[in-house]
């Protein structure tokens, strides 16, 4: 037997007890010995965090020992990074790098203030508040222009357990000043109705008296 035949014979035995192999199915599909082994990377690191002090409510997701998504949504990613000296920060605010090797969480909002919905206003307005608050958590680095805040593990880790509530926080106040802004708008509508009502009144009285046939006692 070939080591091609050998790697493809394995990678059979795993798929087929992966269940038991791997938990909560995040080894969905192995297609290589790598993948295999940046699991076990992935598990490494996850006993790392935990070790520090982060706390995992939801299903992780993993890529490599490199980049390790911690939580994904359409909206929000939150990774691991252990700096590579290639990589940059696209736009860092204020022109700093990490370091090589340096352990960092970033928060990542592709969407920006469309986080919170397609009500502009709204949405600006509570993604002002929300960033504000990331940013109290004593961040390292920040890319404003692309939505990317990054912190060390001791920071990271507070922000990251508490990450859930803070942004269910900010969603429903959204919703509340969306339906603020609902209510104020059909106030309004209300108003404009019944001022053209009144409008509409005085000049149906207008022309209800000028179409009045004096009577003879009056000549």
């Amino acid at each position: 037997m070939g080591i091609k035949e050998a790697h493809e014979e394995i990678i059979q035995v795993l798929n087929k007890h992966k269940e038991v192999l791997f938990e909560d199915g995040m080894l969905t599909n192995i297609v290589s010995i790598g993948d295999v082994e940046n699991f076990l990377s992935f598990k490494r690191l996850k006993t790392y965090l935990e070790e520090v002090g982060f706390c995992f409510k939801k299903k992780l997701h993993f890529s490599s020992s490199y980049c390790v998504l911690l939580y994904e949504s359409y909206k929000v990613h939150i990774r691991y990074l252990k700096w590579k000296k290639d990589k940059k920060i696209s736009w860092s605010d204020d022109g700093r790098q990490p370091r090589e090797g340096e352990e960092l969480i970033e928060f990542s909002f592709p969407c920006g203030s469309y986080t919170f919905g397609d009500d502009v206003l709204c949405a600006n307005k509570v993604w002002e508040e929300f960033w504000y608050e990331l940013k109290s958590y004593g961040y390292s680095f920040i890319d404003t222009e692309n939505h990317n805040i990054y912190f060390n593990l001791k920071n990271g880790k507070y922000l990251f357990n508490n990450f859930d509530e803070i942004i269910e926080k900010y969603q429903e106040k959204c919703k509340k000043l969306q339906n603020t802004d609902n209510i104020i708008g059909l106030q309004a509508k209300i108003e404009e109705m019944q001022t053209r009502l009144k409008l509409l009144k005085r000049e149906e009285d207008k022309r209800w008296k000028n179409t009045q046939f004096t009577s003879p006692n009056q000549k």
